[in-house]
C-alpha cells in the first residue's frame, strides 16, 4: 500500500520517535512511570500497548530504499527537506544553498548505524552527557564546520548548541 501511495503525488516524510534502545541503550527503560520494553523495532508497555519505536533515522532511510523501492535521493529528501518544510523551516534548513545551514553527512548506506551509548563527563563543572557513536559515517559537517573526517571525530569541533530542556 505504501509503494502504491508513493506513486501518486504523495510527499512522504520520514520521522522517528526513537527511544533509548535505538541508541544502543537498554532494552527496558522507564517512561512516564511505565516500564517500556523494546521488542524488535517497537517499544511497548507490559500490556502490549505501543509506546514508541527503536527505529533510527538511518534505518528509516534504509527501509524506504529497501522495502519501498524509493530512490536513495528521494528517501534522503523525505528525511530532511520534507520535514523542514512541514515545520516551516525551509528558509534555513533542508537544502544546500547560500544562507542555509550546511549540515551534511557522508555515509555508507550499507553499514550506517549506531553503537551503544556512552556517558562522558566533559561538560563544564564535570557534568555528564550521553554520546552515541556511529558506524558507517565517514564525514559530518555542522553549519559548515567539519566535525567528523575519515570516520573519526574532529577534536574540539563543537559548532552545535548544547540544549537542556529544549532550550539552548
Amino acid at each position: 500500500m505504501l509503494r502504491l501511495a508513493l506513486r501518486g503525488r504523495a510527499r512522504p516524510m520520514l520521522i522517528t520517535d526513537a527511544m533509548p534502545p535505538a541508541a544502543g541503550g537498554r532494552a527496558t527503560f522507564t517512561l512516564a512511570g511505565h516500564t517500556i520494553t523494546a521488542r524488535g523495532d517497537a517499544c511497548v508497555r507490559p500490556d502490549g500497548t505501543l509506546a514508541g519505536t527503536a527505529l533510527t533515522m538511518a534505518a528509516a532511510v534504509r527501509n524506504a530504499v529497501g522495502l519501498l523501492e524509493m530512490p536513495l535521493a528521494a528517501a534522503l529528501q523525505a528525511a530532511s527537506r520534507t520535514p523542514a518544510a512541514f515545520l516551516g523551516l525551509t528558509d534555513r534548513l533542508g537544502r544546500l544553498a547560500p544562507g542555509y545551514r550546511a549540515d551534511l553527512v557522508a555515509f555508507d548506506p550499507d553499514t550506517v548505524g549506531v553503537e551503544p551509548m556512552e556517558r562522558v563527563f566533559d561538560l563544564p563543572g564535570g557534568a555528564d552527557r550521553l554520546i552515541v557513536h556511529s558506524r558507517g559515517i565517514e564525514h559530518v559537517w555542522v553549519n559548515g564546520t567539519a566535525i567528523r573526517t575519515d570516520g573519526k571525530d574532529v577534536d574540539d569541533a563543537r559548532p552545535g548548541v548544547l540544549m537542556r530542556g529544549g532550550t539552548p
